[in-house]
């Protein structure tokens, strides 16, 4: 789940994407029905291979937009998100004049894959047995600017307290 915000100006756009994977020929109704059945702007639902299923999102190659990414993960309540979502808006509106964009994403890791993972040799996260969401920010200024300013600085070190 990514939540974005596009800035023009003093103008926030804001959109919420959800990608989704399934392995399998279909979508089970009894499983995605009601999920599908939510209104949307687009909706893309066919079969993809390995290859173009990780290239969905792009490769993230835009040029001449400096751009500043922080992670981390949590295994809270549902405040937890909440308090990231409203932070990061506000951490958006702080610095907009700074700023082309920002995101928010939250990727869920369930226990079963960090399971599978460790069946296959781990990998050097190895993250704690248990489920969890990766939480990812990505801030992406204005095109050419050169440096980051101490009010963006204070901005992001505010934005990942607590």
């Amino acid at each position: 789940m990514a939540f974005s915000n596009s800035i023009n100006g003093t103008e926030i756009t804001s959109s919420h994407i959800l990608t989704l994977f399934y392995r399998g020929a279909s979508l089970p109704p009894a499983i995605f029905g009601e999920f599908l059945e939510i209104p949307s702007t687009t909706k893309e639902i066919s079969s993809l291979s390995y290859v173009d299923a990780n290239n969905v999102l792009g490769a993230g190659a835009d040029r001449g937009f400096g751009q500043l990414f922080g992670a981390s993960a949590f295994n809270g309540t549902v405040d937890q998100y909440r308090n990231a979502f409203r932070r990061w808006n506000e951490y958006t509106e702080t610095i907009k004049g700074s700023l082309f964009a920002t995101v928010l994403a939250f990727t869920p890791i369930q226990k079963s894959q960090v399971k599978a993972g460790r069946m296959r040799g781990s990998n050097i996260m190895d993250p704690p047995l248990g489920s969890y969401a990766a939480v990812q920010i990505q801030t992406q200024m204005q095109s050419g600017l050169l440096t980051i300013s101490d009010q963006v600085q204070a901005a992001r070190q505010k934005l990942f307290q607590r």
